[in-house]
């Protein structure tokens, strides 16, 4: 009872702090089997390219290819995680919150070409994922992490074309991620810094609402944005407060460049 008790206070507590986003590891030990985790995380995605992977449009410009160049220039997502320990060395987790992303690019519509701007609201944002690690001495160890996060929400955008104005738009946003993770980690103290790669990809997806361009709307129907690079590296430290208490910072490069603050407690 005192443990579930204590797991909604943390999860409470938790999801009320600030902005994070997508996919950090959050750590590099698992909880140990039987054990319940509670974790907030928040993260930051300055910067991550992406590439056009289909666009369709519709009215005026119908059947017309589309060029982009998106980048992400923001992207928040706050995260309550809640892990559960199957063996020792094997964590399942899951994760909920809620998050948005800002994404930006130059964009060509046959040789009609302008800039575009979408940001979608604060949506509902959930996941889950499975961390295991294997011992090579008493101090030095290597896991690996796997985990999948979608999110769901409306967003506005702008069309600022060349010589004709600038066009708003609005719709339906859905973005998912989803990566793996190998790393080496060390225990040394209280500290528990680990290095590793990662392979992940991102999705976004975005449907317009109002395709009339004569009614102010914009002649696109939908469009479909991919990250451009799939492998980055990482790294990052856990700091343990006492028996159940963890910090975590964790930084991501190369593919992207984000970094996230954690805190955890192991009942």
């Amino acid at each position: 009872m005192k443990r579930i008790l204590g797991l909604i206070m943390a999860a409470v507590l938790f999801s009320g702090v600030g902005y994070a986003s997508a996919s950090t590891i959050g750590g590099a030990e698992t909880s140990g089997q039987g054990i319940v985790a509670a974790a907030f995380e928040q993260e930051v995605v300055f910067e991550r390219k992406m590439r056009q992977d289909k666009g369709k449009t519709t009215g005026v410009a119908e059947g017309q290819d589309i060029s982009s160049k998106p980048k992400i220039e923001g992207m928040n997502t706050s995260l309550v995680k809640i892990s559960y320990g199957l063996l020792d060395n094997l964590d399942v987790y899951v994760k909920l919150g809620g998050g948005n992303v800002k994404t930006t690019g130059d964009w060509l519509i046959e040789d009609v070409g302008g800039s575009m701007k979408l940001k979608s609201d604060y949506g509902f944002t959930y996941g889950l994922g499975a961390k295991g690690t294997y011992n090579l001495t008493d101090d030095w160890f290597v896991g690996c992490d796997i985990q999948y996060l979608r999110s769901e929400t409306d967003y506005k955008g702008t069309f600022d074309i060349e010589e004709m104005g600038e066009y708003g738009f609005s719709g339906n946003s859905t973005w998912q991620a989803w990566q793996v993770a190998p790393y080496v980690a060390l225990k040394a103290g209280n500290f528990v810094p680990y290095l590793g790669i990662k392979y992940s990809d991102l999705i976004q997806k975005y449907k317009n609402d109002n395709t009339d361009i004569s009614n102010g709307g914009f002649p696109m129907e939908s469009l479909t944005t991919r990250s451009k690079g799939n492998c980055g590296v990482f790294v990052g430290t856990d700091y343990r407060i006492g028996t159940n208490w963890k910090l975590n910072i964790e930084g991501r490069f190369i593919d992207e460049t984000a970094m996230s603050l954690g805190a955890s407690y192991k009942f």
